[in-house]
Protein backbone atom coordinates (compact mmCIF):
# COMPACT_ATOMS: atom_id res chain seq x y z
CA UNK A 1 0.00 0.00 0.00
CA UNK A 2 2.87 2.38 0.78
CA UNK A 3 4.37 1.85 -2.67
CA UNK A 4 1.04 2.60 -4.34
CA UNK A 5 0.71 5.71 -2.19
CA UNK A 6 4.15 6.86 -3.38
CA UNK A 7 3.19 6.25 -7.00
CA UNK A 8 -0.05 8.19 -6.50
CA UNK A 9 1.84 11.07 -4.86
CA UNK A 10 4.55 11.16 -7.55
CA UNK A 11 2.15 10.85 -10.49
CA UNK A 12 -0.48 13.36 -9.39
CA UNK A 13 -0.12 16.91 -10.71
CA UNK A 14 -1.38 19.93 -8.73
CA UNK A 15 -4.28 20.36 -11.16
CA UNK A 16 -5.55 16.83 -10.38
CA UNK A 17 -4.38 15.17 -13.59
CA UNK A 18 -1.90 12.31 -13.54
CA UNK A 19 1.51 11.78 -15.12
CA UNK A 20 1.81 8.30 -16.61
CA UNK A 21 3.84 6.02 -14.32
CA UNK A 22 7.40 5.69 -15.54
CA UNK A 23 9.01 2.29 -14.80
CA UNK A 24 12.42 3.98 -14.56
CA UNK A 25 11.32 5.27 -11.18
CA UNK A 26 11.72 1.79 -9.70
CA UNK A 27 15.22 1.36 -11.15
CA UNK A 28 16.89 2.56 -7.92
CA UNK A 29 14.95 -0.13 -6.04
CA UNK A 30 16.59 -2.72 -8.29
CA UNK A 31 20.09 -1.27 -8.56
CA UNK A 32 20.78 -0.16 -4.97
CA UNK A 33 20.51 -3.67 -3.43
CA UNK A 34 22.96 -5.00 -6.03
CA UNK A 35 25.44 -2.22 -5.25
CA UNK A 36 25.06 -2.80 -1.51
CA UNK A 37 25.59 -6.56 -1.87
CA UNK A 38 28.72 -5.99 -3.94
CA UNK A 39 29.98 -3.56 -1.29
CA UNK A 40 29.38 -6.13 1.47
CA UNK A 41 31.17 -8.85 -0.51
CA UNK A 42 34.16 -6.58 -1.14
CA UNK A 43 34.42 -5.65 2.53
CA UNK A 44 33.97 -9.14 4.03
CA UNK A 45 34.60 -12.12 1.74
CA UNK A 46 37.89 -14.00 1.46
CA UNK A 47 39.94 -12.68 4.36
CA UNK A 48 41.18 -15.36 6.75
CA UNK A 49 41.10 -13.66 10.12
CA UNK A 50 38.64 -13.48 12.97
CA UNK A 51 40.03 -10.08 13.99
CA UNK A 52 37.52 -7.41 12.88
CA UNK A 53 40.19 -5.16 11.40
CA UNK A 54 42.25 -7.88 9.72
CA UNK A 55 39.15 -9.77 8.56
CA UNK A 56 37.65 -6.89 6.58
CA UNK A 57 38.89 -4.71 3.74
CA UNK A 58 39.17 -1.04 4.65
CA UNK A 59 38.95 1.56 1.93
CA UNK A 60 40.61 4.91 2.63
CA UNK A 61 39.70 7.09 -0.35
CA UNK A 62 42.35 9.32 -1.82
CA UNK A 63 40.61 12.02 -3.86
CA UNK A 64 38.12 14.66 -2.72
CA UNK A 65 35.08 13.15 -4.45
CA UNK A 66 35.71 9.71 -2.95
CA UNK A 67 36.23 11.26 0.48
CA UNK A 68 32.96 13.16 0.16
CA UNK A 69 31.07 10.02 -0.91
CA UNK A 70 32.65 8.09 1.93
CA UNK A 71 31.62 10.78 4.42
CA UNK A 72 28.02 10.83 3.22
CA UNK A 73 27.92 7.01 3.54
CA UNK A 74 28.93 7.47 7.19
CA UNK A 75 32.47 6.22 6.49
CA UNK A 76 31.27 2.64 6.14
CA UNK A 77 34.23 2.03 3.82
CA UNK A 78 36.51 2.40 6.86
CA UNK A 79 35.19 -1.03 7.63
CA UNK A 80 37.60 -2.74 10.01
CA UNK A 81 37.33 -0.03 12.68
CA UNK A 82 33.55 -0.01 12.12
CA UNK A 83 33.51 -3.61 13.43
CA UNK A 84 36.29 -3.21 16.04
CA UNK A 85 34.82 -0.05 17.58
CA UNK A 86 31.04 -0.33 17.07
CA UNK A 87 30.22 2.60 19.35
CA UNK A 88 32.58 5.03 17.59
CA UNK A 89 31.01 7.76 15.52
CA UNK A 90 31.65 7.52 11.80
CA UNK A 91 34.04 10.46 11.62
CA UNK A 92 36.20 8.87 14.37
CA UNK A 93 36.87 5.67 12.40
CA UNK A 94 39.95 6.82 10.40
CA UNK A 95 41.62 8.05 13.62
CA UNK A 96 40.76 4.78 15.37
CA UNK A 97 42.35 2.88 12.50
CA UNK A 98 45.57 4.91 12.83
CA UNK A 99 45.61 4.26 16.59
CA UNK A 100 45.22 0.53 15.94
CA UNK A 101 48.01 0.53 13.36
CA UNK A 102 50.29 2.44 15.73
CA UNK A 103 49.65 0.01 18.59
CA UNK A 104 50.01 -3.06 16.30
CA UNK A 105 52.77 -2.20 13.78
CA UNK A 106 53.48 -5.89 13.12
CA UNK A 107 50.03 -6.48 11.57
CA UNK A 108 49.35 -5.90 7.89
CA UNK A 109 45.92 -4.25 7.79
CA UNK A 110 44.11 -4.75 4.43
CA UNK A 111 43.73 -1.12 3.31
CA UNK A 112 42.81 -0.11 -0.24
CA UNK A 113 42.52 3.26 -1.94
CA UNK A 114 39.30 2.40 -3.79
CA UNK A 115 36.54 -0.18 -4.01
CA UNK A 116 37.89 -1.10 -7.45
CA UNK A 117 41.28 -2.16 -6.07
CA UNK A 118 39.57 -4.04 -3.21
CA UNK A 119 37.25 -5.78 -5.70
CA UNK A 120 40.25 -6.86 -7.80
CA UNK A 121 41.83 -8.44 -4.71
CA UNK A 122 38.52 -10.17 -3.91
CA UNK A 123 37.85 -11.80 -7.30
CA UNK A 124 40.29 -14.75 -7.04
CA UNK A 125 39.07 -15.45 -3.50
CA UNK A 126 35.49 -15.94 -4.66
CA UNK A 127 36.66 -19.35 -5.95
CA UNK A 128 39.49 -20.26 -3.59
CA UNK A 129 38.02 -19.05 -0.25
CA UNK A 130 34.44 -17.74 -0.56
CA UNK A 131 33.99 -17.29 3.18
CA UNK A 132 35.22 -15.22 6.10
CA UNK A 133 37.23 -16.09 9.17
CA UNK A 134 39.67 -18.84 10.02
CA UNK A 135 39.61 -21.76 7.54
CA UNK A 136 40.24 -24.29 10.33
CA UNK A 137 37.15 -23.09 12.19
CA UNK A 138 35.09 -23.26 9.01
CA UNK A 139 36.30 -26.78 8.21
CA UNK A 140 35.02 -27.98 11.59
CA UNK A 141 31.38 -27.44 10.73
CA UNK A 142 29.01 -30.19 11.69
CA UNK A 143 25.99 -31.70 10.00
CA UNK A 144 22.53 -32.24 11.53
CA UNK A 145 23.77 -35.33 13.44
CA UNK A 146 26.67 -33.43 15.01
CA UNK A 147 29.31 -35.16 12.86
CA UNK A 148 32.28 -33.04 11.85
CA UNK A 149 32.28 -32.57 8.07
CA UNK A 150 34.81 -30.80 5.85
CA UNK A 151 33.81 -27.36 4.58
CA UNK A 152 34.27 -28.34 0.93
CA UNK A 153 31.76 -31.20 1.30
CA UNK A 154 29.05 -29.31 3.15
CA UNK A 155 25.71 -30.49 1.72
CA UNK A 156 23.52 -27.80 0.22
CA UNK A 157 19.87 -27.80 1.20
Amino acid sequence: MTFLGMVYFLCRRPDGTFIPFNPIWVLPLIISPMINTTRKFVEHIGLQSTDPILGTRTILPGNAISKLLCYFNFDIAVHGPHHRFPKAQHFELPARLKEYQTSHPELKVPIYSSYTSALISLLPLLWSFPATGNPEDISRQSNDKGDQIPWERTPHS
